[in-house]
């Protein structure tokens, strides 16, 4: 089987996701006298593409910039996910938590990357921390949100079930799999799994999007009922 060319796949992820990031700020300006969380939904895409684009200089600068911070936006981004999904649902949810699960990560990551460098530990690091945030962000929508709220997020909450398999699997085979030499250079198997979720982020978007417009849509229709109903 061919390799894959990860280089070429992960930039051309990164001008799509800078592309829906610019599509997602638009959408936060038409919502944002509403508490929907979308400005911490952006922030998701938005750092993602910070450290998509910090580690594509790896070899270039430095390790610490390249790859403990790029990987921390990346790590940061999903939390920020998780705060707006939980305001849009209209969920209380304790930030403090969150904040000390990134730190106990970006120490964790650092050393593995600076220290004892090992990046079968950094996926598995990455992916395993990510995981239970992206299930809980499931269970929130289908098992916690009201009726009237979890329609808008049903797509949204699909992809992040996928999103969590995903992680799963790239921790299985991280411990499982052979040498990991570079990021560009993985197992095969480990490589499809990044596919996989770089195809799942631009479902996410378009998830996103339709969630929150499809607000936008309930908001606007009820405003129009109420000006009808007026003598």
């Amino acid at each position: 089987m061919p390799a894959v060319d990860m280089r070429t796949t992960v930039l051309t992820y990164i001008l799509v996701n800078y592309l829906y990031t610019f599509v997602l700020a638009f959408t936060w300006y038409q919502s944002k006298n509403h508490r929907w969380g979308t400005g911490y939904i952006l922030a998701d895409f938005l750092f993602k593409g910070i450290g998509m684009t910090l580690a594509t200089f790896r070899g270039s600068i430095s390790p610490f910039i390249s790859i403990v911070v790029a990987n921390l936006f990346m790590f940061a981004g999903t939390i920020s996910m998780l705060f707006g999904m939980a305001q849009f649902l209209k969920q209380s949810l304790q930030k403090w938590p969150y904040f000390l699960y990134t730190f106990v990560f970006t120490l964790l990551y650092s050393w593995y990357a600076l220290v004892e460098v090992n990046v079968r530990m950094r996926i598995i690091l990455f992916s395993g921390m990510l995981a239970p945030i992206f299930i809980y962000i499931t269970w929130m929508i289908f098992f916690r949100a009201e009726h009237s709220l979890r329609k808008h997020a049903t797509h949204a909450g699909v992809t992040f079930a996928l999103f969590a398999l995903a992680f799963l699997g790239r921790v299985l085979c991280a411990m499982a799999g052979g040498p990991v030499s570079h990021y560009f250079n993985q197992p095969i198997s480990d490589s499809l799994l990044v596919l996989t979720c770089q195809v799942l982020s631009i479902y996410l978007a378009y998830a996103i999007l339709l969630m929150i417009n499809s607000k936008l849509f309930e908001l606007t229709d009820l405003h129009l009922d109420t000006h009808k109903k007026r003598p």
